[in-house]
C-alpha cells in the first residue's frame, strides 16, 4: 500500500471455507502457526514482522513462542487481555460460553453451531450482533455501516457465516489469551488499540505492556473492539513509524 507495506493475511483452519477439517484447540494453534511460517518462508525471509489482530492474538503469541528466531517484531492490534464479563446481557452470554468453551469443548462447538446457524438469517445476525455490542457506540457505527447500502449486511453475514468453524476457536481465545508464552525482550514489541474497546479496555493493555519492557501503545481514537476502514490510515501511520524504528535498531545491531 502506499505506507510501503506489504500485508499478508494467512487464513486459520475453517475461515472462508466450505470444507475443513475439526480440529481441537492444539491442533488449531499448530495449524496457524504453519500458515504463519509457510508465508514468512515463501518470501524468504529469515524474521518477519507479526502484526495479530483481535483474536488473532493467541496465534501470533503461540508462534512467538515457538519460533521467536523468525520474528523480527511483534505488534498487536485489538489484543486480546481480560475480557469484560458485567452483568449487561452480552455479557453475561459472552462470560457464559467462556466457561463452556474452557470446561466442555464439545458442548460449546453444538452452541457454536447453533448460533451459525441462526445467523444464516440476515434478521437473527443483525439482532445478535446489535446486542453484543450495544454498550459501544463506536462498535455500533461500523455494524450500522454494514448494514447500510450496498451491503445491506450481507458481506458480514456470508463472512461469519463461512467461518463459523475459525469463529469457534477465536472466541475461546480470546477468554484464554496466553500471554505467559511471549518471550520476553527478544525482539520489538507494540500495542495497537481502540480508544473505545469495551471488551478488552486500553488501560488493561497498558497496564500488560508494562510487564514487556514498557511495549509502546498507540491509541486508535474512536475505534471500539471492531476496526473500519476509517480507523486503518491512523493505525497504519503509527505501525509504519514503529517499523520505521525497528529498521533502526536492527542497523544499529549490523
Amino acid at each position: 500500500c502506499r505506507h510501503g507495506l506489504r500485508l499478508i493475511i494467512p487464513l486459520r483452519n475453517g475461515a472462508m471455507a466450505s470444507s475443513f477439517d475439526r480440529l481441537g484447540i492444539d491442533a488449531h494453534l499448530d495449524h496457524a502457526c504453519e500458515g504463519i511460517d509457510l508465508a514468512r518462508s515463501h518470501f524468504g525471509l529469515q524474521r518477519t514482522d507479526i502484526l495479530p489482530c483481535i483474536s488473532g492474538s493467541a496465534y501470533g503469541l503461540e508462534y512467538a513462542r515457538r519460533h521467536p528466531e523468525r520474528i523480527r517484531s511483534l505488534a498487536f492490534v485489538g489484543a486480546c487481555v481480560k475480557p469484560n464479563t458485567g452483568s449487561a446481557t452480552a455479557g453475561r452470554l459472552r462470560a457464559g460460553m467462556f466457561a463452556l468453551a474452557a470446561r466442555h469443548w464439545s458442548l460449546y462447538s453444538r452452541a457454536i453451531e447453533f448460533y451459525g446457524r441462526r445467523i444464516q438469517r440476515p434478521d437473527k445476525l443483525r439482532k445478535l450482533l446489535l446486542n453484543v455490542y450495544r454498550p459501544c457506540l463506536a462498535d455500533l457505527a461500523v455494524i450500522k455501516g454494514e448494514y447500510a447500502p450496498p451491503y445491506g449486511g450481507e458481506r458480514v453475514r456470508k463472512l461469519f457465516s463461512s467461518s463459523v468453524e475459525s469463529l469457534k476457536h477465536d472466541f475461546y481465545h480470546q477468554a484464554h489469551p496466553r500471554w505467559e508464552a511471549l518471550p520476553p525482550n527478544l525482539f520489538p514489541t507494540a500495542f495497537f488499540h481502540g480508544t473505545h474497546d469495551f471488551i478488552h479496555s486500553i488501560g488493561d493493555v497498558r497496564e500488560l505492556a508494562q510487564g514487556y519492557g514498557n511495549a509502546p501503545v498507540h491509541p486508535i481514537h474512536g475505534a471500539g473492539q471492531l476496526l473500519y476502514h476509517r480507523h486503518f490510515e491512523p493505525m497504519l501511520v503509527a505501525y509504519r513509524a514503529f517499523l520505521n524504528q525497528v529498521n533502526e535498531v536492527t542497523s544499529d545491531q549490523r
